[in-house]
């Protein structure tokens, strides 16, 4: 890979291999940046891990989180989706209303326990945030799982490379 770094512009680049697993280039990696809708791979990844693919998850009021403007997916409150259906709706669309439901229908099965959305969706989170440790990604935290910015919310390319690996 051959990069001509006097044409860049941004704060944090970076060329990774993904065969050979080295930087080829890298400007800022260690940087904390905001991972915008990137946060749904780590969604997706730890869903997966704690619950299987065709699980059946009701959107509920998880979907009130959402913050106005989202991205949606059309998700309907009441339906019932696959936890696979869902997370397609997530990363395809990029729907912010599929990745509320995924935090909260995988969490409420992995706990077995009656939680609201709002706290299913914190239960998501935190213990996603102890997934991405176990990862290998040690400056990672995020706080919601659509990845809008919110403040302490935040990754490095060089996470994100181990993010996009596991979902590869």
């Amino acid at each position: 890979i051959t990069v001509s770094p006097e044409n860049i512009t941004a704060d944090t680049v970076f060329a990774y291999c993904i065969d050979s697993h080295f930087f080829a280039y890298e400007k800022n990696t260690e940087a904390k940046i905001n991972p915008a809708s990137i946060t749904k791979l780590l969604t997706a990844l730890y869903a997966l891990e704690i619950a299987p693919k065709e699980l059946i998850i009701t959107a509920g009021d998880e979907l009130n989180l959402l913050l106005p403007h989202s991205s949606l997916a059309g998700i309907k409150y009441g339906k019932k989706y696959t936890l696979e259906q869902l997370i397609i709706a997530m990363l395809l669309p990029s729907g912010n209303d599929a990745a509320y439901v995924v935090a909260a229908g995988t969490a409420k099965y992995a706990v077995q326990e009656d939680l609201s959305g709002k706290e299913a969706v914190e239960w998501f989170i935190s213990n996603m945030n102890n997934y991405a440790i176990d990862l290998g990604c040690s400056d990672t935290h995020f706080t919601v799982p659509d990845g809008l910015a919110y403040e302490d919310h935040y990754t490095t390319a060089v996470d994100l490379v181990i993010i996009a690996e596991n979902a590869l």
